[in-house]
């Protein structure tokens, strides 16, 4: 079955980048270096954010559709413009988080929760989307209990 992986939008990137404030939020944006124990990926490219990288640290409703239920919670872009993630299959940079796979139905409420432990993505992903109820999976952080991104059917 086939899946795409969806970062944020470049545009909620790019106008927290200029405004230095948290879009649809308002309030302002912390803006750091990224220490050695850090890695906390960027929403954006979905590429683990290196030690010395200069990083934003925002609000974020991952759900914006009215019919959903919203979730805010923290995320990290680049400071800088980097690429958005539009390639193909599972990012190699964020495999080895600690992380859950949510599936969701259409209008955002939670279906199921599933930790990979020692499962790889794809076969989770092949797992949640085997339930035709299942519109989207949001990749979680389990570790800091944060939105990664949005898989898709595709």
């Amino acid at each position: 079955m086939g899946f795409k992986v969806v970062p944020i939008p470049n545009e909620i990137a790019q106008e927290a980048r200029l405004s230095r404030r948290a879009p649809g939020f308002g309030h302002p944006i912390r803006a750091h270096t990224t220490p050695a124990d850090g890695y906390g990926p960027c929403r954006s490219c979905l590429r683990r954010t290196r030690e010395g990288e200069h990083r934003l640290l925002m609000s974020y409703n991952p759900y914006p559709e009215p019919e959903q239920v919203p979730v805010v919670g923290p995320i990290f872009i680049h400071e800088s413009m980097c690429a958005a993630y539009r390639e193909s299959g599972f990012p190699e940079e964020i495999r080895e988080l600690p992380m859950a796979l949510r599936g969701h139905y259409a209008d955002g409420s939670l279906i199921l929760n599933v930790k990979l432990g020692k499962r790889s993505p794809e076969e989770v992903i092949e797992e949640l989307f085997g339930d035709p109820k299942i519109a989207f999976i949001a990749i979680q952080n389990l570790e800091a209990c944060c939105f990664i991104a949005r898989i898709e059917r595709g």
